[in-house]
């Protein structure tokens, strides 16, 4: 539940908390703020600091981002310990990623060279590489390098007819 829904008079029990920031730590914040490696979950958690800094109390900051209490106190004490760093995502668990920054060059070049046949580009990894990949792998690779990953649709042109394609076509036009 968050404290905005609860009456005034029950607010009182959260623990304010408000940090005081020097210019070199304000013109820092702007510079992550606007920098590209700045995600959107950051940029919130930076901003909050920023308002809580300029006087904002955390139940102001949470009306203003939409956010939990606990979430914006647990940043406010995070930045106070670790600085701007503690405020990043950590790093997440799970498998690492089969292919390296690198061997994705690799890959768009092959597709380069042979962009409407994947069964050659898979096959080109595994011999070249030394890498097993199924076709979704790629298929999530070439969508990360923005390419598009799209089934060629094979023409039934010759088992139409075209009086009654003609038909429909004028059918559809408005």
């Amino acid at each position: 539940m968050y404290p905005i829904a609860l009456p005034l008079s029950q607010r009182k029990y959260f623990r304010m908390k408000f940090v005081s920031l020097s210019r070199e730590q304000l013109s820092e914040l702007d510079a992550v703020m606007r920098s590209k490696g700045c995600d959107k979950r950051t940029f919130k958690r930076l901003q909050s600091i920023k308002l809580n800094a300029t006087g904002y109390s955390i139940l102001q900051i949470i009306d203003l981002l939409g956010v939990h209490y606990k979430s914006a106190y647990n940043w406010i004490s995070r930045y106070e310990k670790e600085g701007v760093a503690g405020l990043k995502d950590k790093p997440k668990s799970g498998r690492p990623p089969i292919l390296t920054e690198k061997d994705k060059d690799r890959v768009e070049a092959f597709i380069q060279e042979t962009p409407q046949q994947p069964k050659v580009v898979l096959a080109r990894v595994e011999t070249e590489l030394g890498k097993t990949i199924s076709r979704d792998t790629l298929r999530r690779v070439l969508k990360g390098l923005d390419h598009t990953y799209r089934r060629v649709r094979k023409s039934l042109r010759s088992k139409r007819d075209d009086q009654e394609f003609e038909a429909k076509k004028k059918r559809s036009k408005p």
